[in-house]
Protein backbone atom coordinates (compact mmCIF):
# COMPACT_ATOMS: atom_id res chain seq x y z
CA UNK A 1 0.00 0.00 0.00
CA UNK A 2 1.57 3.38 -0.99
CA UNK A 3 1.90 6.04 1.49
CA UNK A 4 -0.89 8.20 0.02
CA UNK A 5 -3.44 4.91 0.07
CA UNK A 6 -2.50 4.74 3.53
CA UNK A 7 -3.05 8.42 4.41
CA UNK A 8 -6.44 8.18 2.18
CA UNK A 9 -7.75 4.90 4.34
CA UNK A 10 -6.50 6.50 7.61
CA UNK A 11 -8.03 9.93 6.65
CA UNK A 12 -11.25 7.89 5.73
CA UNK A 13 -10.93 5.50 9.05
CA UNK A 14 -11.62 9.13 11.40
CA UNK A 15 -14.91 9.87 9.99
CA UNK A 16 -17.26 8.74 12.14
CA UNK A 17 -20.56 9.25 11.30
CA UNK A 18 -23.26 10.54 13.86
CA UNK A 19 -25.03 7.70 15.66
CA UNK A 20 -28.62 7.95 15.41
CA UNK A 21 -29.72 4.45 16.05
CA UNK A 22 -29.06 1.88 18.84
CA UNK A 23 -28.31 -0.43 16.19
CA UNK A 24 -25.53 1.96 14.77
CA UNK A 25 -23.92 2.29 17.98
CA UNK A 26 -23.93 -1.23 18.92
CA UNK A 27 -21.93 -1.69 15.22
CA UNK A 28 -19.90 1.02 16.16
CA UNK A 29 -18.57 0.37 19.23
CA UNK A 30 -17.86 -3.63 18.11
CA UNK A 31 -15.93 -1.72 15.13
CA UNK A 32 -14.32 0.38 17.99
CA UNK A 33 -12.88 -2.81 19.97
CA UNK A 34 -11.89 -4.76 16.66
CA UNK A 35 -9.71 -1.62 15.66
CA UNK A 36 -8.37 -1.28 19.13
CA UNK A 37 -7.93 -5.63 19.17
CA UNK A 38 -6.16 -5.09 16.05
CA UNK A 39 -3.68 -2.17 16.63
CA UNK A 40 -2.80 -3.68 19.33
CA UNK A 41 -1.75 -6.74 17.33
CA UNK A 42 0.29 -5.07 15.38
CA UNK A 43 2.08 -3.07 18.19
CA UNK A 44 2.95 -6.76 19.89
CA UNK A 45 3.72 -8.48 16.53
CA UNK A 46 6.22 -5.48 15.52
CA UNK A 47 7.27 -4.98 18.98
CA UNK A 48 6.26 -1.05 18.87
CA UNK A 49 5.33 -1.37 22.72
CA UNK A 50 8.47 -2.77 23.39
CA UNK A 51 10.00 0.53 20.75
CA UNK A 52 7.95 2.90 22.97
CA UNK A 53 9.02 1.64 25.87
CA UNK A 54 12.86 1.68 25.25
CA UNK A 55 12.23 5.12 23.73
CA UNK A 56 10.87 6.82 27.10
CA UNK A 57 13.41 4.81 29.47
CA UNK A 58 16.04 6.55 26.96
CA UNK A 59 14.54 9.80 27.22
CA UNK A 60 14.34 9.76 31.38
CA UNK A 61 17.74 8.58 31.44
CA UNK A 62 19.04 11.58 29.35
CA UNK A 63 16.77 13.87 31.51
CA UNK A 64 18.06 12.43 34.14
CA UNK A 65 21.88 13.04 33.19
CA UNK A 66 20.72 16.27 32.22
CA UNK A 67 19.56 16.86 35.84
CA UNK A 68 22.66 15.65 37.74
CA UNK A 69 24.94 17.90 35.68
CA UNK A 70 22.75 20.68 35.33
CA UNK A 71 22.73 20.49 31.69
CA UNK A 72 19.83 22.69 29.92
CA UNK A 73 19.48 21.94 26.61
CA UNK A 74 20.89 18.93 24.53
CA UNK A 75 20.86 19.49 20.88
CA UNK A 76 19.95 17.10 18.64
CA UNK A 77 19.74 15.96 15.01
CA UNK A 78 16.82 18.60 13.70
CA UNK A 79 16.19 20.18 17.03
CA UNK A 80 16.79 20.28 20.67
CA UNK A 81 16.08 18.98 24.17
CA UNK A 82 15.44 21.10 26.63
CA UNK A 83 15.16 20.85 30.32
CA UNK A 84 11.98 22.39 31.69
CA UNK A 85 11.57 22.92 35.53
CA UNK A 86 7.89 23.98 36.35
CA UNK A 87 6.59 23.63 40.17
CA UNK A 88 4.25 21.05 40.68
CA UNK A 89 1.64 22.73 42.83
CA UNK A 90 1.62 26.44 44.22
CA UNK A 91 0.66 26.37 47.99
CA UNK A 92 0.09 29.47 49.95
CA UNK A 93 0.62 28.38 53.70
CA UNK A 94 -1.99 29.81 56.09
CA UNK A 95 -1.17 28.86 59.88
CA UNK A 96 2.16 27.07 61.28
CA UNK A 97 -0.22 23.73 61.31
CA UNK A 98 -0.01 24.36 57.82
CA UNK A 99 3.73 24.41 57.38
CA UNK A 100 5.73 21.58 55.51
CA UNK A 101 7.91 19.51 57.65
CA UNK A 102 10.65 20.36 55.60
CA UNK A 103 10.14 24.04 54.70
CA UNK A 104 12.31 25.84 52.22
CA UNK A 105 14.06 29.16 53.81
CA UNK A 106 12.32 32.16 54.42
CA UNK A 107 8.53 30.31 54.48
CA UNK A 108 6.30 32.28 56.65
CA UNK A 109 2.93 31.33 56.95
CA UNK A 110 0.54 33.99 55.88
CA UNK A 111 -1.66 34.60 59.56
CA UNK A 112 1.57 35.63 60.65
CA UNK A 113 2.18 38.25 58.16
CA UNK A 114 -1.13 40.08 57.76
CA UNK A 115 -3.11 41.76 60.38
CA UNK A 116 -6.93 39.57 61.79
CA UNK A 117 -8.95 42.18 59.83
CA UNK A 118 -7.00 41.77 56.75
CA UNK A 119 -6.74 37.84 57.60
CA UNK A 120 -10.44 37.55 58.36
CA UNK A 121 -11.06 39.08 54.93
CA UNK A 122 -8.80 36.76 52.99
CA UNK A 123 -9.80 33.67 54.41
CA UNK A 124 -13.39 32.20 54.65
CA UNK A 125 -14.22 28.86 56.82
CA UNK A 126 -15.32 25.79 54.69
CA UNK A 127 -16.62 22.37 56.14
CA UNK A 128 -14.21 20.07 57.48
CA UNK A 129 -15.19 17.02 56.85
CA UNK A 130 -13.17 14.90 59.89
CA UNK A 131 -14.80 17.49 62.43
CA UNK A 132 -18.25 16.77 60.98
CA UNK A 133 -17.72 12.96 61.09
CA UNK A 134 -16.31 13.22 64.80
CA UNK A 135 -19.55 15.54 65.80
CA UNK A 136 -21.91 12.86 64.14
CA UNK A 137 -19.81 10.03 66.29
CA UNK A 138 -20.21 12.24 69.34
CA UNK A 139 -24.06 12.89 68.88
CA UNK A 140 -23.56 16.62 68.44
CA UNK A 141 -24.98 16.18 64.70
CA UNK A 142 -27.05 12.97 63.11
CA UNK A 143 -26.11 12.59 59.21
CA UNK A 144 -30.81 13.52 58.83
CA UNK A 145 -29.73 16.43 59.91
CA UNK A 146 -26.59 17.62 57.69
CA UNK A 147 -28.12 15.35 54.56
CA UNK A 148 -29.43 18.74 53.06
CA UNK A 149 -25.95 20.22 52.62
CA UNK A 150 -24.78 17.04 50.78
CA UNK A 151 -24.80 16.61 47.17
CA UNK A 152 -22.43 14.39 44.67
CA UNK A 153 -21.31 16.14 41.47
CA UNK A 154 -21.35 13.28 38.47
CA UNK A 155 -18.55 12.75 36.34
CA UNK A 156 -19.79 12.56 32.45
CA UNK A 157 -20.53 9.06 31.78
CA UNK A 158 -18.10 7.06 29.60
CA UNK A 159 -18.16 3.42 27.90
CA UNK A 160 -16.56 0.54 29.28
CA UNK A 161 -15.90 -2.62 27.42
CA UNK A 162 -16.62 -6.03 28.36
CA UNK A 163 -15.39 -9.09 26.57
CA UNK A 164 -17.27 -12.31 26.57
CA UNK A 165 -14.29 -15.17 28.00
CA UNK A 166 -15.55 -16.90 24.50
CA UNK A 167 -13.91 -14.37 22.88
Amino acid sequence: MTKIAQQELMAELTKVPAIKSKKTAVAMLEQSVELKEKAEALMEKHGIQHMLDTADNMKKQATEYCITNKVEQLDIKGGYGKLIESAQERILVGTKADMPDDPPKGLKPLRSLVTKEVWMRITKRVPDVEAIEEAISEGELTVDEIQPAYYERMRKPYMRVFRNSDG
